[in-house]
Protein backbone atom coordinates (compact mmCIF):
# COMPACT_ATOMS: atom_id res chain seq x y z
CA UNK A 1 0.00 0.00 0.00
CA UNK A 2 1.61 3.48 -1.29
CA UNK A 3 0.55 6.80 0.17
CA UNK A 4 -1.26 7.30 -3.06
CA UNK A 5 -4.26 4.58 -1.32
CA UNK A 6 -3.89 6.18 1.28
CA UNK A 7 -4.32 9.74 1.18
CA UNK A 8 -7.31 8.53 -1.44
CA UNK A 9 -9.20 6.83 1.23
CA UNK A 10 -7.70 8.54 4.78
CA UNK A 11 -10.61 9.83 6.76
CA UNK A 12 -11.98 10.85 10.09
CA UNK A 13 -10.57 14.31 11.77
CA UNK A 14 -10.55 18.21 10.51
CA UNK A 15 -9.38 17.87 6.49
CA UNK A 16 -7.22 20.77 6.42
CA UNK A 17 -5.97 19.15 3.06
CA UNK A 18 -8.88 18.38 1.08
CA UNK A 19 -9.06 19.45 -2.59
CA UNK A 20 -11.45 21.71 -2.14
CA UNK A 21 -9.71 23.64 0.50
CA UNK A 22 -8.68 27.39 -0.30
CA UNK A 23 -5.43 27.28 1.85
CA UNK A 24 -4.18 23.84 0.75
CA UNK A 25 -4.60 24.80 -2.73
CA UNK A 26 -2.84 28.29 -2.58
CA UNK A 27 0.00 26.37 -0.53
CA UNK A 28 0.43 23.46 -3.17
CA UNK A 29 0.64 25.91 -6.41
CA UNK A 30 2.80 27.74 -4.87
CA UNK A 31 5.13 24.60 -3.38
CA UNK A 32 4.57 23.01 -6.76
CA UNK A 33 6.40 26.27 -8.85
CA UNK A 34 9.13 26.68 -6.27
CA UNK A 35 10.05 22.70 -6.59
CA UNK A 36 10.20 23.02 -9.99
CA UNK A 37 12.54 25.97 -9.83
CA UNK A 38 14.44 24.15 -7.40
CA UNK A 39 15.18 21.65 -9.77
CA UNK A 40 16.26 23.17 -13.01
CA UNK A 41 18.06 26.17 -10.64
CA UNK A 42 20.42 22.88 -9.09
CA UNK A 43 21.28 21.18 -12.11
CA UNK A 44 22.67 24.57 -12.74
CA UNK A 45 24.23 24.98 -9.89
CA UNK A 46 25.92 21.81 -10.37
CA UNK A 47 27.51 22.63 -14.48
CA UNK A 48 29.00 25.81 -12.43
CA UNK A 49 31.42 23.22 -10.57
CA UNK A 50 32.80 22.23 -14.19
CA UNK A 51 34.81 25.30 -14.58
CA UNK A 52 36.40 24.69 -11.21
CA UNK A 53 40.00 24.04 -10.92
CA UNK A 54 41.50 21.11 -9.72
CA UNK A 55 37.96 19.82 -10.01
CA UNK A 56 37.57 15.83 -11.88
CA UNK A 57 34.79 16.63 -14.57
CA UNK A 58 33.67 13.45 -14.50
CA UNK A 59 32.71 13.13 -11.01
CA UNK A 60 31.14 16.55 -11.57
CA UNK A 61 29.02 15.76 -14.39
CA UNK A 62 27.66 12.45 -12.35
CA UNK A 63 26.14 14.88 -9.98
CA UNK A 64 24.55 17.23 -13.48
CA UNK A 65 23.06 14.03 -14.95
CA UNK A 66 21.90 13.36 -11.42
CA UNK A 67 20.22 16.01 -10.65
CA UNK A 68 18.96 16.82 -14.18
CA UNK A 69 16.40 13.54 -14.02
CA UNK A 70 15.41 14.94 -11.17
CA UNK A 71 14.52 17.93 -13.16
CA UNK A 72 13.09 15.67 -15.58
CA UNK A 73 11.02 13.99 -13.18
CA UNK A 74 9.93 16.96 -11.20
CA UNK A 75 8.60 18.61 -14.49
CA UNK A 76 6.80 15.23 -15.69
CA UNK A 77 5.33 13.87 -12.14
CA UNK A 78 2.67 16.14 -11.66
CA UNK A 79 0.92 15.62 -14.84
CA UNK A 80 1.43 12.10 -14.69
CA UNK A 81 -2.68 11.27 -13.70
CA UNK A 82 -2.71 12.92 -17.12
CA UNK A 83 0.03 11.34 -18.88
CA UNK A 84 -0.72 8.83 -21.85
CA UNK A 85 1.27 5.53 -21.15
CA UNK A 86 3.67 6.15 -24.20
CA UNK A 87 4.94 9.20 -22.42
CA UNK A 88 5.20 7.61 -19.30
CA UNK A 89 7.55 5.00 -20.49
CA UNK A 90 9.66 7.67 -22.50
CA UNK A 91 10.37 9.76 -19.37
CA UNK A 92 10.48 6.92 -17.28
CA UNK A 93 13.34 6.00 -19.75
CA UNK A 94 14.96 9.34 -20.16
CA UNK A 95 15.58 9.33 -16.30
CA UNK A 96 17.11 5.71 -16.15
CA UNK A 97 19.29 6.64 -19.02
CA UNK A 98 20.52 9.74 -16.50
CA UNK A 99 20.90 7.79 -13.87
CA UNK A 100 22.80 4.90 -15.28
CA UNK A 101 24.95 7.53 -17.33
CA UNK A 102 25.48 9.59 -13.39
CA UNK A 103 26.19 6.28 -11.82
CA UNK A 104 29.00 5.22 -15.12
CA UNK A 105 30.70 8.94 -15.06
CA UNK A 106 31.07 8.84 -10.75
CA UNK A 107 32.98 4.59 -10.92
CA UNK A 108 35.04 6.58 -13.43
CA UNK A 109 35.60 9.53 -11.86
CA UNK A 110 36.28 8.01 -8.84
CA UNK A 111 38.90 5.36 -10.24
CA UNK A 112 40.06 8.65 -12.09
CA UNK A 113 40.51 10.69 -9.50
CA UNK A 114 44.16 10.27 -7.72
CA UNK A 115 45.70 10.07 -11.43
CA UNK A 116 44.66 12.88 -12.32
CA UNK A 117 45.52 15.09 -9.61
CA UNK A 118 42.27 16.45 -8.90
CA UNK A 119 41.20 18.00 -5.08
CA UNK A 120 37.17 18.65 -5.76
CA UNK A 121 34.48 16.77 -6.87
CA UNK A 122 35.37 12.87 -5.17
CA UNK A 123 32.20 13.95 -2.58
CA UNK A 124 29.46 14.38 -5.51
CA UNK A 125 30.65 10.95 -7.49
CA UNK A 126 29.87 9.34 -4.35
CA UNK A 127 26.76 11.29 -3.25
CA UNK A 128 25.55 10.28 -6.67
CA UNK A 129 26.79 6.71 -6.76
CA UNK A 130 25.03 6.00 -3.57
CA UNK A 131 21.59 7.76 -4.56
CA UNK A 132 22.13 5.72 -8.02
CA UNK A 133 22.62 2.60 -6.48
CA UNK A 134 18.46 3.46 -4.50
CA UNK A 135 17.24 4.68 -7.70
CA UNK A 136 18.51 1.49 -9.95
CA UNK A 137 17.03 -1.24 -7.06
CA UNK A 138 13.88 0.83 -7.49
CA UNK A 139 13.52 0.42 -10.79
CA UNK A 140 14.31 -3.35 -10.57
CA UNK A 141 12.15 -3.92 -8.16
CA UNK A 142 9.08 -1.93 -10.56
CA UNK A 143 10.21 -4.01 -13.43
CA UNK A 144 9.92 -7.39 -11.48
CA UNK A 145 6.49 -6.20 -9.61
CA UNK A 146 4.84 -5.47 -12.97
CA UNK A 147 5.92 -8.66 -15.01
CA UNK A 148 4.28 -10.15 -11.92
CA UNK A 149 1.35 -8.60 -12.30
CA UNK A 150 1.11 -9.26 -16.48
CA UNK A 151 1.38 -12.71 -15.62
CA UNK A 152 5.31 -13.28 -16.10
CA UNK A 153 6.64 -15.50 -13.36
CA UNK A 154 3.46 -15.94 -11.30
CA UNK A 155 1.48 -13.69 -8.66
CA UNK A 156 0.58 -16.00 -5.69
CA UNK A 157 -1.62 -13.52 -4.23
CA UNK A 158 -3.12 -12.98 -7.38
CA UNK A 159 -5.25 -15.82 -7.42
CA UNK A 160 -9.37 -16.33 -8.32
CA UNK A 161 -11.10 -15.80 -4.81
CA UNK A 162 -14.25 -14.97 -3.47
CA UNK A 163 -15.34 -13.36 -0.68
CA UNK A 164 -19.01 -13.53 1.12
CA UNK A 165 -21.32 -12.20 4.42
CA UNK A 166 -23.91 -14.20 5.23
CA UNK A 167 -25.34 -11.61 7.07
CA UNK A 168 -25.26 -9.00 4.43
CA UNK A 169 -27.01 -11.68 1.87
CA UNK A 170 -24.05 -11.01 -0.70
CA UNK A 171 -20.63 -12.82 -2.64
CA UNK A 172 -18.42 -11.13 -4.71
CA UNK A 173 -15.69 -12.94 -7.13
CA UNK A 174 -12.48 -11.87 -8.08
CA UNK A 175 -9.33 -13.18 -9.45
CA UNK A 176 -5.87 -11.66 -11.09
CA UNK A 177 -5.27 -8.38 -11.67
CA UNK A 178 -6.88 -7.97 -7.77
CA UNK A 179 -5.53 -9.24 -4.69
CA UNK A 180 -7.25 -8.82 -1.39
CA UNK A 181 -5.81 -5.91 1.22
CA UNK A 182 -6.94 -4.71 4.65
CA UNK A 183 -9.28 -2.32 4.16
CA UNK A 184 -8.71 1.13 5.22
CA UNK A 185 -11.92 2.21 6.24
CA UNK A 186 -13.89 0.21 8.89
CA UNK A 187 -17.16 0.64 6.60
CA UNK A 188 -15.79 -1.32 3.99
CA UNK A 189 -16.28 -4.92 3.98
CA UNK A 190 -13.81 -5.75 1.00
CA UNK A 191 -10.87 -3.85 -0.55
CA UNK A 192 -8.74 -5.06 -3.39
CA UNK A 193 -5.52 -3.87 -5.32
CA UNK A 194 -3.79 -4.16 -8.57
CA UNK A 195 -0.26 -3.25 -9.23
CA UNK A 196 -0.13 -1.96 -13.34
CA UNK A 197 -1.90 0.39 -13.86
CA UNK A 198 -2.32 1.23 -9.97
CA UNK A 199 -5.71 0.76 -8.93
CA UNK A 200 -8.06 -0.06 -6.24
CA UNK A 201 -11.59 -1.26 -5.38
CA UNK A 202 -13.72 -1.52 -2.03
CA UNK A 203 -17.55 -2.37 -1.07
CA UNK A 204 -19.92 -1.36 1.04
CA UNK A 205 -22.72 -3.04 2.53
CA UNK A 206 -25.03 -2.40 4.79
CA UNK A 207 -28.69 -3.73 5.97
CA UNK A 208 -30.81 -0.69 6.66
CA UNK A 209 -34.22 -2.25 6.85
CA UNK A 210 -36.95 -2.83 4.35
CA UNK A 211 -38.77 0.09 7.01
CA UNK A 212 -36.50 2.32 5.49
CA UNK A 213 -37.03 4.79 2.97
CA UNK A 214 -33.53 4.27 1.52
CA UNK A 215 -33.69 3.57 -2.31
CA UNK A 216 -30.86 3.45 -5.07
CA UNK A 217 -31.41 6.69 -6.13
CA UNK A 218 -30.75 7.73 -2.66
CA UNK A 219 -27.63 5.69 -2.13
CA UNK A 220 -26.36 7.43 -5.44
CA UNK A 221 -26.98 10.65 -3.46
CA UNK A 222 -25.09 9.97 -0.57
CA UNK A 223 -22.33 9.26 -2.16
CA UNK A 224 -21.97 12.11 -4.36
CA UNK A 225 -23.06 14.73 -1.25
CA UNK A 226 -19.72 13.29 0.29
CA UNK A 227 -17.93 15.79 -1.95
CA UNK A 228 -20.05 18.11 -2.88
CA UNK A 229 -17.21 19.50 -5.89
CA UNK A 230 -17.21 16.08 -7.21
CA UNK A 231 -18.49 15.74 -10.77
CA UNK A 232 -20.69 12.86 -11.45
CA UNK A 233 -21.47 11.89 -15.01
CA UNK A 234 -22.48 9.10 -17.16
CA UNK A 235 -25.57 7.66 -14.56
CA UNK A 236 -27.29 4.81 -16.04
CA UNK A 237 -29.33 1.53 -14.83
CA UNK A 238 -27.54 -1.53 -14.62
CA UNK A 239 -29.19 -5.02 -13.44
CA UNK A 240 -26.66 -7.17 -12.66
CA UNK A 241 -28.11 -10.80 -11.46
CA UNK A 242 -31.55 -9.77 -10.99
CA UNK A 243 -30.24 -6.84 -8.92
CA UNK A 244 -31.37 -3.24 -10.10
CA UNK A 245 -28.92 -0.53 -9.56
CA UNK A 246 -26.90 2.62 -11.07
CA UNK A 247 -23.60 2.60 -12.37
CA UNK A 248 -22.23 5.85 -12.51
CA UNK A 249 -18.54 7.96 -12.56
CA UNK A 250 -16.97 10.26 -10.51
CA UNK A 251 -14.19 12.85 -10.92
CA UNK A 252 -12.98 14.19 -7.57
CA UNK A 253 -10.01 15.41 -5.99
CA UNK A 254 -9.16 14.03 -3.15
CA UNK A 255 -6.05 15.54 -0.45
CA UNK A 256 -4.73 17.35 -3.67
CA UNK A 257 -5.03 14.07 -6.33
CA UNK A 258 -7.45 13.74 -9.02
CA UNK A 259 -8.83 11.04 -8.99
CA UNK A 260 -11.47 8.92 -10.91
CA UNK A 261 -14.06 6.89 -9.29
CA UNK A 262 -16.38 3.98 -11.44
CA UNK A 263 -19.89 3.34 -9.60
CA UNK A 264 -22.48 0.48 -8.82
CA UNK A 265 -24.70 1.33 -6.54
CA UNK A 266 -28.26 -0.69 -5.02
CA UNK A 267 -30.93 -1.04 -2.89
CA UNK A 268 -33.04 -4.42 -2.41
CA UNK A 269 -35.03 -6.18 0.09
CA UNK A 270 -33.59 -3.63 3.35
CA UNK A 271 -29.76 -4.33 2.03
CA UNK A 272 -27.68 -0.90 0.22
CA UNK A 273 -24.62 -2.04 -1.78
CA UNK A 274 -21.98 0.44 -3.03
CA UNK A 275 -19.24 -1.31 -5.67
CA UNK A 276 -16.45 1.24 -6.99
CA UNK A 277 -13.37 1.77 -8.29
CA UNK A 278 -10.86 4.27 -8.16
CA UNK A 279 -7.62 5.39 -10.14
CA UNK A 280 -5.61 8.08 -11.61
CA UNK A 281 -7.97 9.83 -14.72
CA UNK A 282 -5.17 8.18 -17.24
CA UNK A 283 -6.17 4.75 -16.35
CA UNK A 284 -10.05 4.90 -16.17
CA UNK A 285 -10.54 3.00 -19.35
CA UNK A 286 -8.49 0.04 -17.79
CA UNK A 287 -10.69 0.99 -14.79
CA UNK A 288 -13.75 0.07 -16.25
CA UNK A 289 -12.53 -2.92 -17.82
CA UNK A 290 -11.81 -4.20 -14.44
CA UNK A 291 -14.50 -3.52 -12.42
CA UNK A 292 -17.18 -3.71 -14.97
CA UNK A 293 -16.07 -7.80 -13.61
CA UNK A 294 -16.33 -7.30 -10.94
CA UNK A 295 -19.98 -5.95 -10.75
CA UNK A 296 -20.68 -8.57 -13.03
CA UNK A 297 -19.07 -11.29 -10.29
CA UNK A 298 -21.65 -9.89 -7.68
CA UNK A 299 -24.36 -11.65 -6.63
CA UNK A 300 -27.05 -12.44 -3.43
CA UNK A 301 -27.00 -15.36 -1.47
CA UNK A 302 -30.42 -15.11 -1.17
CA UNK A 303 -32.42 -13.82 -3.69
CA UNK A 304 -35.23 -13.43 -1.56
CA UNK A 305 -34.12 -12.28 1.84
CA UNK A 306 -35.24 -9.44 3.38
CA UNK A 307 -33.50 -7.06 6.15
CA UNK A 308 -35.00 -5.26 8.72
CA UNK A 309 -35.04 -2.17 11.49
CA UNK A 310 -34.71 -2.97 14.90
CA UNK A 311 -37.77 -3.62 16.69
CA UNK A 312 -39.50 -4.87 14.06
CA UNK A 313 -41.41 -8.43 14.77
CA UNK A 314 -41.47 -10.69 12.23
CA UNK A 315 -44.87 -12.07 11.27
CA UNK A 316 -46.26 -15.88 12.49
CA UNK A 317 -49.32 -17.90 11.88
CA UNK A 318 -52.67 -16.05 12.78
CA UNK A 319 -55.93 -17.72 13.54
CA UNK A 320 -58.91 -15.39 13.57
CA UNK A 321 -61.33 -16.31 17.09
CA UNK A 322 -64.23 -14.72 15.86
CA UNK A 323 -64.43 -14.41 11.70
CA UNK A 324 -63.74 -18.26 10.43
CA UNK A 325 -59.86 -16.86 8.94
CA UNK A 326 -56.20 -18.14 9.43
CA UNK A 327 -53.08 -17.08 7.97
CA UNK A 328 -49.82 -18.77 7.68
CA UNK A 329 -47.42 -16.75 7.23
CA UNK A 330 -44.39 -17.61 10.15
CA UNK A 331 -40.82 -17.97 8.22
CA UNK A 332 -41.97 -15.63 5.89
CA UNK A 333 -40.50 -11.82 4.91
CA UNK A 334 -43.50 -10.30 6.18
CA UNK A 335 -43.49 -8.14 9.28
CA UNK A 336 -46.58 -7.92 11.80
CA UNK A 337 -47.95 -3.96 11.45
CA UNK A 338 -48.36 -2.36 14.21
CA UNK A 339 -51.61 -2.29 16.12
CA UNK A 340 -51.75 1.19 17.07
CA UNK A 341 -50.58 2.30 13.48
CA UNK A 342 -53.10 -0.60 12.07
CA UNK A 343 -56.02 1.55 14.52
CA UNK A 344 -55.74 4.39 13.21
CA UNK A 345 -55.21 3.68 9.31
CA UNK A 346 -57.53 0.81 9.03
CA UNK A 347 -59.77 0.50 12.17
CA UNK A 348 -61.78 -2.12 10.11
CA UNK A 349 -59.14 -4.67 9.36
CA UNK A 350 -58.84 -7.45 11.77
CA UNK A 351 -55.21 -8.70 10.70
CA UNK A 352 -52.19 -6.64 8.13
CA UNK A 353 -48.69 -7.64 7.45
CA UNK A 354 -46.07 -5.74 5.46
CA UNK A 355 -43.13 -6.12 4.01
CA UNK A 356 -40.57 -4.00 1.50
CA UNK A 357 -43.15 -2.07 -1.05
CA UNK A 358 -46.74 -4.01 0.33
CA UNK A 359 -49.02 -3.86 2.93
CA UNK A 360 -51.47 -6.93 3.27
CA UNK A 361 -54.86 -6.42 5.43
CA UNK A 362 -57.43 -8.87 5.81
CA UNK A 363 -60.95 -7.04 6.50
CA UNK A 364 -63.87 -9.24 7.24
CA UNK A 365 -67.41 -8.18 7.37
CA UNK A 366 -70.26 -9.97 9.05
CA UNK A 367 -72.98 -9.52 6.51
CA UNK A 368 -76.15 -11.34 8.25
CA UNK A 369 -78.80 -10.86 5.79
CA UNK A 370 -77.62 -8.08 3.61
CA UNK A 371 -77.57 -9.35 0.26
CA UNK A 372 -74.51 -8.06 -1.65
CA UNK A 373 -73.07 -8.54 -4.67
CA UNK A 374 -69.21 -8.66 -6.32
CA UNK A 375 -69.09 -5.26 -7.90
CA UNK A 376 -71.11 -3.73 -5.37
CA UNK A 377 -68.72 -5.11 -2.71
CA UNK A 378 -65.69 -3.85 -4.26
CA UNK A 379 -67.19 -0.45 -4.88
CA UNK A 380 -67.64 -0.09 -0.86
CA UNK A 381 -64.44 -1.50 -0.30
CA UNK A 382 -62.83 0.86 -2.31
CA UNK A 383 -64.97 3.59 -1.07
CA UNK A 384 -63.70 2.38 2.85
CA UNK A 385 -60.32 3.87 2.00
CA UNK A 386 -61.60 6.64 0.69
CA UNK A 387 -60.36 6.06 -3.04
CA UNK A 388 -62.21 7.27 -5.67
CA UNK A 389 -62.29 4.43 -8.59
CA UNK A 390 -65.28 4.19 -10.85
CA UNK A 391 -66.56 0.52 -11.78
CA UNK A 392 -64.83 1.00 -15.71
CA UNK A 393 -61.40 1.55 -13.49
CA UNK A 394 -61.98 -1.68 -11.64
CA UNK A 395 -60.83 -5.00 -13.24
CA UNK A 396 -63.08 -7.86 -11.62
CA UNK A 397 -62.72 -11.52 -12.50
CA UNK A 398 -64.46 -14.46 -10.47
CA UNK A 399 -61.87 -16.55 -8.38
CA UNK A 400 -62.50 -19.05 -5.73
CA UNK A 401 -60.73 -19.46 -2.26
CA UNK A 402 -61.49 -22.29 -0.79
CA UNK A 403 -64.82 -22.85 0.23
CA UNK A 404 -65.74 -19.41 -0.65
CA UNK A 405 -66.76 -17.41 -3.80
CA UNK A 406 -65.82 -14.17 -5.35
CA UNK A 407 -63.95 -11.70 -7.13
CA UNK A 408 -60.28 -11.23 -7.85
CA UNK A 409 -60.11 -7.02 -8.28
CA UNK A 410 -57.18 -4.94 -9.33
CA UNK A 411 -57.10 -0.96 -9.45
CA UNK A 412 -54.85 1.88 -9.41
CA UNK A 413 -55.12 5.18 -7.61
CA UNK A 414 -52.52 8.60 -8.25
CA UNK A 415 -51.94 9.92 -5.47
CA UNK A 416 -49.52 13.34 -5.11
CA UNK A 417 -46.52 10.65 -4.29
CA UNK A 418 -47.18 8.71 -7.18
CA UNK A 419 -49.64 5.60 -8.35
CA UNK A 420 -50.49 3.10 -5.90
CA UNK A 421 -51.43 -0.38 -6.92
CA UNK A 422 -54.38 -2.19 -5.22
CA UNK A 423 -54.76 -6.33 -5.80
CA UNK A 424 -56.65 -8.78 -4.03
CA UNK A 425 -59.70 -10.67 -3.14
CA UNK A 426 -63.25 -9.80 -2.55
CA UNK A 427 -64.71 -12.86 -1.17
CA UNK A 428 -67.90 -13.98 0.16
CA UNK A 429 -69.65 -17.40 2.43
CA UNK A 430 -70.26 -18.56 5.89
CA UNK A 431 -72.45 -14.82 6.52
CA UNK A 432 -69.15 -12.90 6.10
CA UNK A 433 -67.86 -10.73 3.05
CA UNK A 434 -63.34 -10.90 3.46
CA UNK A 435 -61.62 -8.44 1.81
CA UNK A 436 -57.55 -9.85 1.17
CA UNK A 437 -56.23 -6.47 -0.10
CA UNK A 438 -52.50 -5.69 -1.30
CA UNK A 439 -51.59 -2.42 -1.71
CA UNK A 440 -48.26 -0.62 -2.69
CA UNK A 441 -46.06 1.47 -5.32
CA UNK A 442 -44.79 -1.18 -7.72
CA UNK A 443 -44.23 -0.80 -11.45
CA UNK A 444 -47.03 -2.27 -13.04
CA UNK A 445 -45.96 -5.96 -14.90
CA UNK A 446 -43.85 -6.57 -12.11
CA UNK A 447 -43.70 -9.84 -12.01
CA UNK A 448 -41.78 -10.61 -9.19
CA UNK A 449 -44.06 -8.37 -6.91
CA UNK A 450 -47.21 -9.95 -8.35
CA UNK A 451 -45.73 -13.19 -7.32
CA UNK A 452 -45.82 -12.10 -3.80
CA UNK A 453 -49.55 -10.98 -3.49
CA UNK A 454 -50.72 -13.90 -5.13
CA UNK A 455 -48.70 -16.26 -2.09
CA UNK A 456 -49.43 -14.09 0.60
CA UNK A 457 -53.24 -14.59 -0.69
CA UNK A 458 -53.11 -18.22 -1.09
CA UNK A 459 -52.02 -18.39 2.85
CA UNK A 460 -55.19 -17.02 3.96
CA UNK A 461 -57.42 -20.07 4.59
CA UNK A 462 -61.18 -20.21 5.51
CA UNK A 463 -63.01 -22.11 7.98
CA UNK A 464 -65.51 -24.92 5.80
CA UNK A 465 -68.27 -23.34 7.95
CA UNK A 466 -67.91 -20.23 10.32
CA UNK A 467 -69.99 -19.52 13.20
CA UNK A 468 -71.59 -16.07 12.68
CA UNK A 469 -71.93 -14.40 15.48
CA UNK A 470 -75.59 -12.55 15.99
CA UNK A 471 -75.74 -8.88 15.39
CA UNK A 472 -76.08 -8.15 19.24
CA UNK A 473 -72.30 -10.19 19.51
CA UNK A 474 -70.84 -7.61 17.17
CA UNK A 475 -67.61 -6.08 18.12
CA UNK A 476 -67.07 -2.49 17.57
CA UNK A 477 -64.77 -3.02 15.06
CA UNK A 478 -67.23 -5.59 13.36
CA UNK A 479 -70.19 -2.97 13.65
CA UNK A 480 -67.59 -0.27 12.18
CA UNK A 481 -67.14 -2.27 9.22
CA UNK A 482 -70.51 -3.01 8.76
CA UNK A 483 -72.02 0.09 9.15
CA UNK A 484 -69.00 1.43 6.29
CA UNK A 485 -69.33 -1.27 3.81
Amino acid sequence: MNIFSFIANAGGGMDLSSGGNAAFQGGYQIGYFVGIALAFLAPGFAVRSLFRRQVNKKCALSMVFLLAAFAIASLVGPFNEATSPALKVMTGALDMVAVLVSAILAIIGLVEFRESGARFGRKRAIVSLIICGFLLLAFIGGVQRGMRNRGFGGNPQAKPASFERTDLNFRIDYGPPWVSIKPLQAENQLMLTSGVPQMFFAMVAEQVGVESSVDTKAIMDIVKARDPNAVAHDECPMTINGVDGIRFQLDATVKGYVLFYDYWVAARDGYAYQLYGWTAPANKLALQRETAKLFEAFRLIDPHRQAHAAGVSSAKDYSSPISGFSAKLAGTPWNIYPAKDLAQKCPAAEFSVYSNKLQFLVLPVPLGKLEVDDDALAEAFADYFGLEVTADSLQVYPVKHGPLTGSLIAFEVNTATGVVRYAGEVLRGNGFAYFLACCGKFKAGDTRTEDVIRDVIARVEFDQSAGQPHVDEFTSRERLARARI
